[in-house]
């Protein structure tokens, strides 16, 4: 496996822009180039093959190092058991991964998220600008390591030894979204909870929806007639100032209450893109995004959020909303499918779950996103041996997919946490219909956030798109061209 010069010089480029006086090694990044070229062919998991990973593998007690993200809001790993299903599955996979492998499992924890992902990548981006080895993977927030893969920091995974994109444990969207030129730096899906967790949802109180005498929405949904036009109508009017101070707050009784960072969800369960996967040029903007939809789409939700008694989004953490569900302020909530395995076990009440809807009845998908919070795995160039590094991602990935991603999902969400089997069905078509978009994953990083204009466009009560679209489409264009060609091969 070795570096295009492409890589070579995002590498030299982010060591010039992050320190004037580091000194760059040799590496190990070539290393692998000979053990990848003689890696056995391997055979699709079937029923009587469990996975394809190489079952001889020992890799003698080394420690693998992993850089995790401690900020993430469901942890991927526990140090013990805790009695909590979710906890002790991943616990349970760690010392299934040291066993099958013989490795020892090290976790360097570090801050993280949004607020603190400079933290983070300055800990990757060091270590591998001076070839130093200190961590043989990187597991973290999913900005901060698309930002470091586009710096040219990671290995390509999809010519490592051991990772097979090919098997049900990767998520099929994201690799055929997010790759360029068949390469990827990084990876989800059911290695990852908050993969899992993440994907946007809408809550409901049973009790409320028969007080306000609002139609059945699991029979909504499963008619096909579960569209944004008529979850508006149906909390629109729900609203009383419980506070008296004549003015909307979180205090007060509302039909839906939304946070803020969940209405980017709204375009894409409109069944919109704005990156998609071009075989010319590798990525190109979506027609999606300058169309009349588009223009019909943020005039509604203007209209909604804005201008709509019943219906409120807050500029504030997630956990407001959640707060407000939690003490009967709200009938719906949009917000992650994982808040059910958290906050809502606190719940008084029965509620239930539902996809995010449809932008019209011709649509024929429900569809939903990801929060930014999902969890990413890479490889380092200065990992001290990048073929046990995809080995211990492959086997975590499986391990994830037989056992923790059943303990989160079919228990701890489907069973535990779903009052109803109409909630556990629902819960299905939520997880199916999770998409993801290369203008999403690198919106901070690299595209300037052009793609979350809609949002700020509906916290600032601005209708004009395509005004808005025509002074930002070139510079998103040159943008994407100049990640593209970072990302792509020579």
């Amino acid at each position: 496996m070795i570096m295009n010069n492409k890589r070579i010089l995002a590498l030299i480029l982010a060591m010039l822009a992050t320190t004037s006086a580091a000194s760059c090694g040799g590496g190990d990044a070539d290393s692998a180039t000979d053990d990848n070229s003689s890696a056995s062919t391997t055979v699709p998991v079937s029923e009587t093959t469990r996975d394809t990973l190489d079952p001889s593998l020992d890799f003698n007690g080394e420690t693998v190092t992993l850089i995790v993200d401690k900020d993430m809001y469901i942890t991927d790993f526990t140090a013990e058991q805790t009695g909590d299903i979710v906890d002790d599955a991943l616990y349970k996979r760690t010392l299934d991964v040291q066993e099958r492998l013989n490795v020892q499992l090290d976790f360097f924890w570090s801050e993280g998220l949004w607020a603190n992902r400079a933290v983070y990548q300055t800990h990757v981006r060091n270590s591998v600008l001076a070839q130093d080895g200190s961590y043989d993977i990187a597991a973290g927030y999913s900005l901060s390591i698309a930002t470091l893969a586009a710096e040219g920091l990671f290995y390509n995974l999809a010519d490592t030894k051991h990772i097979d994109l090919s098997n049900p444990w990767w998520s099929e969207s994201f690799l055929d979204q997010v790759s360029v030129d068949g390469n990827m730096y990084f990876v989800t899906g059911d290695i990852s909870t908050n993969a899992i967790g993440t994907a946007f949802a809408l809550f409901f109180n049973k009790g409320l929806v028969d007080t306000y005498k609002l139609e059945n929405p699991y029979k909504l949904v499963d008619e096909g007639k579960w569209t944004l036009d008529k979850l508006f109508t149906m909390t629109g009017t729900i609203y009383s100032d419980l506070n008296g101070n004549s003015k909307p707050d979180d205090k007060d009784m509302f039909g839906l209450f939304a946070n803020h960072s969940s209405l980017d969800n709204l375009y894409y369960s409109s069944g919109m893109s704005i990156i998609v996967p071009d075989k010319e040029k590798g990525m190109v903007v979506s027609e999606d995004y300058g169309s009349e939809k588009m223009v019909s789409l943020l005039e509604k939700l203007c209209t909604a959020f804005n201008h709509t008694e019943g219906i409120r989004w807050g500029d504030e953490a997630q956990s407001v909303a959640v707060n407000s569900f939690l003490d009967l302020h709200s009938v719906f909530i949009m917000t992650g499918m994982n808040v059910a395995a958290n906050e809502l076990r606190e719940a008084k009440f029965d509620y239930g779950v539902l996809p995010v809807p449809k932008y019209d009845e011709a649509q024929e998908n429900y569809r939903s996103t990801h929060a930014y919070t999902s969890g990413f795995y890479s490889i380092p160039l200065d990992a001290k041996n990048p073929d046990m590094s995809s080995a211990v991602i492959e086997a975590m990935a499986i391990e994830g997919y037989y056992n923790v991603a059943p303990a989160f999902f079919e228990t701890a969400l489907k069973v535990k946490y779903s009052s109803d089997d109409d909630s556990a069905r629902m819960f299905d078509i939520i997880r199916e219909s999770v998409t993801y978009d290369f203008g999403r994953v690198y919106s901070s990083g690299y595209l300037d956030d052009i793609p979350g204009q809609m949002r700020r466009m509906i916290m600032s009560d601005n209708v004009n798109w395509m005004s808005t679209y025509e002074s930002t489409i070139g510079k998103l264009e040159t943008l994407l061209e100049d990640l593209v060609e970072k990302l792509g091969d020579d």
